[in-house]
Parts: structure tokens; C-alpha cells; sequence
């Protein structure tokens, strides 16, 4: 059976971890077509995270996203994760999220693109420290991040790596290394491999 698209308007989940939430200690596996989420700040005043994953598979083929949407995916724990693309377009945040997707958890990810439309985060990409379980992230492969709206910023760069990554399972950017930021204290750990001049001709 073909995966089912979602679409939820004007709920606000600011209060919650998330507006899709996931917590399980193992499985289950979840695959949706498109899930389409315009949360509404209306009752907490805050933005809404739209995804949020904390144990289980769960694949997306499209998120796209309008209203106070704030964080687009968040992940912790050792939750395994697969996004065809996510399409940010809030138009109502009340306040900047620290980054369209938040990648903590210790579990693989994989993000095709992010397209950015309208409103300002942080970062596009954070990679960074687990506090439900106190690891760092695990293996991610961040495809390119796409801003096309003029309303649309970010306000650093567009990976976040917070905390440092494990050498031993090194994540992938396909973006230039100008696009990354290093917040965390621990110089020089190879964590992160940022392959925008890979196949580079010289």
C-alpha cells in the first residue's frame, strides 16, 4: 500500500514536543507520503514543532509546512529518520527556532534537501547533543539546502555542529565547508564531512 499524505491546520502544539510525535524504546516503522502541517500560535503563543522522533523508523517522502511551524524535524534518542524533502514556509513564528532540523539523537539520518521559502532560524541543520540520553549525534547525510524566498534567512550558517560527532561515523553534508559552523569546544574530532568541492576537477 502506497504511503497516506496528512494535513492538520491551525493546531497548535506549542506546548508539545512536537505536532507528529514519536517515542518508543524500539520500532515501530512509519512511512508517509506528505504530511502537511499551518500549526497556529493561537493558545500558547509559541512556534510548533511539526515533527518530533524520539525512538522508531519513521520515513517522509515530502514535509511542507506554513503557519508558526517552527522546527521542522527534531530528533533525539536513537530514532532512525528519512526525509525527502522539507519545505519550510512559516509566515506567524513568534520567535526564530535555533534550526529548521535539529538532528541530536545517536540514530541515523537522512535529509535529502531542505527548501527554505519564508521566515528565519538560526541555522538550516544542527547536529548536536542528545539530553535524553546524553550522546552526540550519530551517522546524518544532509542534502543541499535550497533558500529561494526573499523573505527567507538564516542567520548564521547552515550547519550547526554543536556537539561533537563521533569520528568513528562520520556525517555528510553536500554543502561547502563555508557552510558550517563548529559551536562545540572539542577542536578537531572529523565528525563532519562537508562535500561541496568533492569531484572537483584540478
Amino acid at each position: 500500500m502506497p504511503p497516506r499524505p496528512a494535513t492538520i491546520y491551525e493546531c497548535d502544539a506549542g506546548d508539545q514536543d512536537g505536532l507528529f510525535e514519536f517515542r518508543s524504546w524500539y520500532g515501530p516503522a512509519n512511512w508517509f507520503g506528505t504530511i502537511a502541517a499551518y500549526p497556529g500560535a493561537t493558545v500558547t503563543g509559541k512556534n510548533t514543532t511539526v515533527f518530533f522522533s524520539r525512538g522508531g523508523t519513521q520515513t517522509v517522502d515530502y514535509l511542507t509546512m506554513g503557519g508558526s511551524a517552527g522546527v521542522a524535524v527534531h530528533q533525539t534518542w536513537d530514532s532512525v529518520i528519512e526525509f525527502g524533502n522539507v519545505h519550510w514556509e512559516p509566515t506567524t513564528n513568534p520567535t526564530n527556532p535555533p534550526a529548521i532540523v535539529r538532528l541530536l539523537g545517536h540514530g541515523t539520518a537522512v535529509i535529502d534537501s531542505v527548501k527554505h521559502v519564508t521566515g528565519v532560524a538560526d541555522y538550516a541543520y544542527e547536529l548536536g547533543y542528545d539530553s535524553y540520553n546524553a550522546r552526540g549525534p550519530g551517522r546524518k547525510i544532509l542534502g543541499p539546502y535550497i533558500e529561494l524566498g526573499a523573505e527567507a534567512d538564516i542567520t548564521n550558517t547552515v550547519v550547526n555542529l554543536s556537539y561533537p560527532a563521533d569520528p568513528a561515523q562520520p556525517s555528510l553534508y553536500h554543502g561547502s565547508p563555508d557552510d558550517v559552523t563548529v559551536t562545540h569546544s572539542e577542536a578537531g574530532t572529523g565528525g563532519l564531512r562537508a562535500l561541496g568541492t568533492a569531484g572537483t576537477g584540478f
